[in-house]
């Protein structure tokens, strides 16, 4: 308990306090406002791949206000908001996400596409850069660094981003095939672009 966030669940919901380390809680008391914000949470995160990004907002909104110390709820928030066009909005609660949890390499893989999808090139190159390191096993992460050094070699008409692109997708297959048989399952689209990428010649 003194390790996590798992201690914030058995103070609250009499106590308020900052977490530890940015993890996220595992144990809740029940009927606690941890337990509560869990739950809200969860139902964010259907709304959220059922595409009910509104609805989703609400929710994560919800559980930010009852137990305001994850990074995870304000990830989904950002994700939500972005999901509405409202990308610039959305960068403010994934910063909250990595000012709670410095290595939180999913937050800085959302944040780096929205400054992608933005053409805030330099600030993608340096979040996902640091996602595909703090979160190795997400190819997601290294599949958006390679589409943005795609597109700085096609916007300089460079080489030089090219041959990083290349190589980029060459590493990340060697983590691929390390991954485990669910890991890859769930990267397994990722990694049908890496591989035309990796097999690809300047």
């Amino acid at each position: 308990l003194v390790s996590s966030n798992a201690l914030w669940s058995f103070l609250e919901p009499e106590v308020q306090a900052m977490p530890l380390e940015g993890y996220l809680p595992f144990v809740y008391l029940p009927n606690s406002k941890a337990s509560a914000a869990f739950e809200l949470y969860n139902h964010g995160n259907i709304a959220f791949q059922e595409g009910q990004s509104i609805e989703a907002e609400k929710c994560y909104r919800q559980a930010i206000d009852l137990f305001p110390h994850h990074e995870t709820y304000y990830k989904g928030l950002g994700n939500a908001i972005a999901m509405q066009n409202r990308r610039k909005e959305s960068i403010e609660y994934f910063d909250k996400a990595i000012e709670i949890n410095p290595y939180f390499g999913e937050a800085y893989n959302v944040r780096g596409l929205t400054y992608l999808e933005l053409g805030k090139f330099q600030e993608a190159y340096w979040d996902l850069q640091r996602a595909a390191s703090f979160t190795p096993s997400d190819m997601s992460a290294w599949s958006h660094l390679v589409q943005l050094l795609l597109n700085l070699a096609h916007l300089y008409n460079s080489k030089h981003f090219f041959e990083q692109a290349h190589l980029t997708a060459t590493k990340s297959l060697i983590i691929f095939a390390a991954l485990t048989d669910e890991q890859q399952a769930f990267g397994s689209n990722q990694r049908d672009f890496l591989q035309q990428i990796a097999s690809m010649k300047a």
